[in-house]
Formats: C-alpha cells, structure tokens, sequence
C-alpha cells in the first residue's frame, strides 16, 4: 500500500519543483524587463 503511494508522492514532488523553477524564472524574467 505504502509502494503505491510513493511514486504518486515523488511525481507530486518533481511537479511543484517544476512549477517553482518555471514561475522563478518568470519572476527573473519581469524583473530583468522592468529595470532593463
């Protein structure tokens, strides 16, 4: 039971870091056009 719940667990972790990564590098993005 406990096996199931792992790669779920593990997917759920490498998407949110995803997410963090993408909206980081959005937010460098911004702030590169705003004081560029």
């Amino acid at each position: 039971m406990k096996f199931s719940l792992l790669p779920n667990f593990l997917s759920e972790l490498l998407f949110n870091n995803y997410i963090i990564k993408f909206n980081e590098k959005r937010f460098n993005t911004l702030i590169g056009l705003t004081l560029g």
